[in-house]
């Protein structure tokens, strides 16, 4: 079994989009459209869809205009991305 090393993750808090939270803000409580989104938040229309569908990261720039276009804090549209470095235990493998 895959334990943990002793090397920290980065002290860097790198966030993701959650993008079905993107869409359910975005279409069910802004009632905006990609196209709305994405010329409220200074994006082209086709990256929006693709960080809906999770096919596409977004940059922190991104995401905070994003947050900022569908009045919510980044912490809604987002979750934090840690590290985690695995080693594998040489006995548990044998």
């Amino acid at each position: 079994m895959p334990r943990k090393s002793n090397r920290k993750p980065s002290a860097k808090d790198t966030r993701r989009l959650l993008p079905g939270a993107l869409r359910v803000i975005r279409n069910d409580l802004r009632k905006m459209s990609q196209d709305d989104l994405a010329q409220a938040a200074g994006l082209n229309p086709s990256t929006v869809s693709r960080y809906e569908n999770g096919t596409a990261f977004a940059s922190t720039d991104a995401m905070h205009r994003i947050a900022e276009a569908l009045g919510v804090d980044l912490d809604t549209i987002s979750y934090p991305v840690h590290t985690v470095y695995v080693t594998a235990d040489a006995d548990a493998v044998a």
